[in-house]
Parts: structure tokens; sequence; C-alpha cells
């Protein structure tokens, strides 16, 4: 992947992460009035997410959700 494509994408998982954050602190509604994403969105975003946790212990290790700041990062290839 290029650079440019990386940083879009962290951005993308950095926007999910931060609905789903949001909506397990202020709920549907507000979440839906705040960020302008359906409901099955969200569901399936926090399915998902839920789902790495389960699945992936160590790479859910990487991911960390804080109240103001948002970090995602890409653990190295192993060879």
């Amino acid at each position: 992947m290029r650079e440019k494509e990386i940083e879009t994408y962290r951005a993308v998982i950095a926007f999910r992460l931060k609905v789903v954050e949001f909506f397990a602190r202020h709920g549907l509604r507000l979440t839906v009035e705040a960020f302008g994403v359906s409901k099955s969105t969200i569901y399936r975003w926090r399915k998902r997410l839920q789902q790495v946790q389960r699945l992936h212990p160590l790479l859910a290790a990487f991911i960390t959700v804080k109240a103001q700041a948002i970090r995602f990062t890409v653990p190295a290839p192993l060879h």
C-alpha cells in the first residue's frame, strides 16, 4: 500500500472507532445526530470491533480508544 492509502485507511478506522466509542457513552440517538451515521452502520461497526477484539487479542491491543484521542498502529509484519 502507498503511504497515502495507509493514511486514508487510518483516518477511516479512527472515525469508526470514534463513532463506536461515542455510541457506548452517549447512546444511539445522539450518535446518529452527531455523526450522521445510520443505526445499522453503527451496530455493524461495533460488531466488527468486538470480533477483532475477541478473535485477535494481540491486534486489538494496538487499537487504543481514548476520550479525546484515537490512535491506530499497524504492527510490523513478522518475518
